[in-house]
């Protein structure tokens, strides 16, 4: 059901990749994420391949922004989870438990990420600790039952939560919801137009609000509710629906954030696992506070 195409390509050089972006562009479009073991690029090599991608599937950074790794698409920092290990110290903290539960970056905004580049600079821990998990929430749209798909379709929620500048987010008030607009659950790719799922995954972070575009029924709130618990529970603990990383030093993620739903398992420690990382949108830089 996964259809995810998450096998590790191996041996590639920067220059390898670039000559052959035609090809990696459509994989990436189909599969949602490309893995490339030991790939090794330099900073620079980072942001020249996200810029390529924005040539091609128009996204920010690409050719407009400039040929120098410029923030806030480059993140300088090196990301070490910090801000997590410091919100959630009662977490479980082991290979075998979430680290950062499931999630789709930018739910609650009207003009998410739409991509990333992840690039393991450190890793000191165990090979098979903070690996990554991936869902397709394309695929996993179109394989769920026609009464889902076609109940999910007609679905406007609202989000009871917004992210902070340091990415965790805080609830809204009762007044900031009722003054939210609702948000479509599935959205059409933004490239390839492709229905994309794009929900919360916690219990009572969203509730449904429009149905149709009227005003939602108690008996449609109630099954809203039951097929978004339902989607969590599959997520958690139906294995055949996501494919996880081994992540060694060198390798490379490309993410599109739009599709790819996302988990860490944990069994590492703060400073441990670091990584590079260069966000992109489908529009110029959006403050992430808004």
């Amino acid at each position: 059901m996964n259809e995810i195409g998450l096998e590790e390509i191996k041996g590639l050089t920067f220059d390898s990749f670039m000559g052959n972006m035609s090809y990696y562009v459509e994989k990436f479009l189909s599969d949602g994420v490309l893995f490339l073991k030991n790939f090794n690029p330099t900073r620079q090599q980072e942001w020249d391949i996200m810029v390529e991608f924005g040539n091609r599937i128009n996204w920010f950074p690409n050719s407009t922004t400039g040929i120098v790794p410029t923030g806030p698409y480059e993140c300088k920092e090196l990301e070490d989870h910090r801000y997590t290990f410091e919100a959630h110290t009662d977490t479980v903290n082991d290979k075998d438990h979430y680290f950062i539960h499931w999630h789709l970056d930018g739910v609650d905004r009207d003009k998410p990420q739409m991509g990333s580049l992840w690039h393991m600079r450190q890793f000191d821990c165990a090979p098979d600790s903070g690996q990554t998990g991936f869902v397709n929430m394309g695929y996993f749209y179109e394989n769920l039952s026609e009464d889902y798909k076609n109940f999910l379709l007609s679905c406007g929620v609202k989000r009871h939560y917004r992210l902070d500048v340091t990415g965790f987010d805080y609830n809204l008030t009762d007044q900031q919801i009722k003054d939210s607009s609702p948000m479509a659950l599935i959205v059409d790719h933004h490239f390839t137009d492709k229905k994309i799922l794009r929900m919360d995954f916690y219990i009572n972070e969203s509730s449904l609000h429009s149905f149709n575009g009227r005003p939602a029924t108690e008996e449609e709130k109630l099954k809203y509710t039951y097929i978004h618990a339902d989607i969590i529970n599959q997520f958690c603990n139906d294995s055949s629906i996501s494919k996880w990383i081994e992540w060694e030093k060198g390798d490379v993620i490309i993410t599109d954030l739009f599709v790819m739903a996302h988990a860490v398992k944990g069994g590492f420690k703060l400073g441990e696992r670091k990584f590079s990382r260069i966000w992109a949108y489908k529009e110029e830089y959006i403050p992430f506070n808004r």
